[in-house]
């Protein structure tokens, strides 16, 4: 037993148990996280939505040497312009001709869950202790908020990874002050810019805060903001460059107000509800929570002895640079993010659903860095007031820790049951037994095909079609006569009304399929 006290106390003075604690959580988070990913999505496949099915579509047909985009209903290419290309290329270039991409998006979501884990515990290591970033970690992880993201096949996973990425990149330029890693965190970020536009907010933030973190040298810093910034912009540059001179379009968006209608309100309620709902059962005790504040306890007396004996406890938050802008950073990322965000949806893009979990995860997970930081700040704070703050702090962290891990990790089981059991998203509806394939595969041959979900209709049938963006019957009534002598269908997901009100005003429509999944109509000459 002294022996392994002994070891114990060697570990700690030469400062391994940190890191002992720090890899040994990042190991078992990435295990216990992937067990849950592969669980979730193995029977029916990656969650999909219909952004999902385009950036797969269109890396199929890259793949195929038609171009990054999709085909159109006459069979015409139709580049894919509205959204930065990073992850259709990288589906594209992992998967093969012939192979399901779906598939390949799974394993790339797998990969980058595990470097999510990974670069997440070192971040907020960086500004908290080993323990309390493996439990922050912990924490995140069992959020439904987390998994909403992490399983479907979409790239704002990709683009949080680039952002831990390229922060982590950065702290160690501030650290080391090489430039090797300013330039390698400039990559990472123009790699997140060309991931999702909404990326120039982040590049926004790492300048802002390179320049508040500390107000000295600034020759040199803005040297560094320089080559920073023109590394970090070329890649969109060249891709907004290419997509004007080939197709005459960089980001086929229009600048026109689109006010957001007050419905949309409510899903912001229900988000910040999933955030913050476990604190309704702070004051629910169970065995976790015992142990975990013994564990708490112990800790900081052991800190709190260190202390007394002369020892630091540790650094406070502003004696270190890079934790400054880390700091710093997040702060000024929720702010420019949220902006952004919100001013892509009122002039840019109508479509963007800016309250939905995955739209703010982004600005969430710096509002988690921050919360990190500050439990850590305090936990330095409490321990060196004397055995009854450190006890009050231990039994508080431990109480919040556990209510937020439980009570998150119940809705996040009812998510991973429901992907096992029906597929989240359109995925449940990829089979090749769908009522749709079936009919589909029985019609004759036709010159179009309209659909109010082209995304929807290519992952079930694989036939492209036009996008039946405008479905009153004033638009409907002009397609009929331009199609007058055409055998032409028409699938709809959506607008089951409107289907009945056509078959009632159009003589020359008769419906081929319908269910609650959708309806099929026949325009015949």
């Amino acid at each position: 037993m002294q022996k392994t006290m002994g070891w114990l106390r060697s570990i700690a003075k030469n400062g391994y148990l940190p890191s002992i604690i720090l890899w040994g959580g990042i190991l078992f988070l990435v295990f216990s996280s992937l067990q849950t990913f592969f669980s979730a999505i193995t029977p029916k496949g990656i969650g999909l939505t219909t952004d999902s099915v385009a950036y797969i579509w269109s890396a199929e047909n890259l793949q195929n040497g038609l171009g990054l985009g999709r085909l159109t209903g006459s069979g015409a290419f139709k580049p894919m312009t509205h959204w930065p290309p990073l992850y259709s290329i990288l589906i594209a270039l992992i998967g093969k001709p012939g192979i399901d991409n779906y598939e390949v998006a799974k394993y790339i979501g797998a990969v980058l869950l595990a470097l999510y884990i990974l670069l997440l515990v070192i971040v907020t290591g960086k500004v908290s202790s080993s323990p309390i970033a493996v439990i922050g970690g912990a924490i995140l992880l069992a959020s439904p908020i987390t998994w909403i993201v992490f399983l479907y096949a979409l790239s704002e996973p990709l683009y949080l990874v680039l952002m831990l990425g390229g922060l982590l990149a950065f702290l160690r330029f501030l650290s080391l002050k090489r430039k090797i890693w300013l330039i390698l965190s400039a990559f990472i970020v123009s790699l997140s810019i060309v991931t999702r536009y909404v990326g120039v907010a982040m590049l926004a933030a790492f300048i802002l805060a390179f320049w508040l973190y500390d107000l000295k040298a600034w020759k040199c810093k803005l040297k560094d903001s320089i080559l920073f910034l023109a590394i970090s912009i070329l890649p969109l540059a060249l891709w907004l460059a290419y997509n004007q001179f080939a197709f005459h379009n960089a980001t086929n968006r229009s600048l026109l107000y689109n006010p957001i209608p007050p419905a949309d309100y409510s899903q912001l309620l229900e988000t910040i509800k999933l955030m913050v709902k476990p604190i309704t059962g702070f004051f629910d005790v169970g065995m976790r929570k015992v142990i975990l504040s013994v564990a708490f306890l112990a800790w900081g007396g052991y800190l709190y002895l260190d202390a007394k004996r002369g020892k630091p406890v540790a650094e406070t938050p502003y004696e270190s640079s890079p934790v400054r802008f880390l700091i710093i950073f997040n702060i000024i990322h929720v702010c420019l993010y949220s902006v952004m965000v919100v001013i892509s949806r009122l002039y840019f893009d109508p479509m963007i659903d800016i309250f939905r979990e995955r739209i703010i995860y982004p600005a969430y997970l710096s509002l988690f860095i921050l919360l990190v930081w500050c439990a850590g700040y305090l936990w330095r704070v409490t321990i060196r007031k004397g055995w009854f703050t450190t006890a009050l702090s231990a039994i508080l962290f431990a109480f919040l820790c556990v209510s937020f891990y439980q009570g998150f990790n119940q809705d996040t089981s009812y998510l991973v049951k429901k992907s096992i059991k029906d597929g989240i998203g359109i995925a449940a509806m990829r089979t090749d037994t769908h009522p749709i394939v079936k009919v589909f595969q029985g019609l004759p041959p036709s010159d179009l095909v309209y659909s109010d979900n082209i995304e929807v209709l290519y992952l079930l049938t694989g036939y492209p079609s036009y996008q039946l963006t405008d479905t009153s019957l004033d638009n409907f009534s002009l397609l009929v006569k331009q199609n007058a002598h055409k055998r032409t269908y028409y699938v709809i997901f959506r607008t089951r009304a409107f289907t009945k009100n056509v078959l009632e005003l159009f003589p020359n429509i008769r419906l081929l399929y319908s269910a609650e999944d959708g309806k099929i109509l026949e325009q015949f000459e």
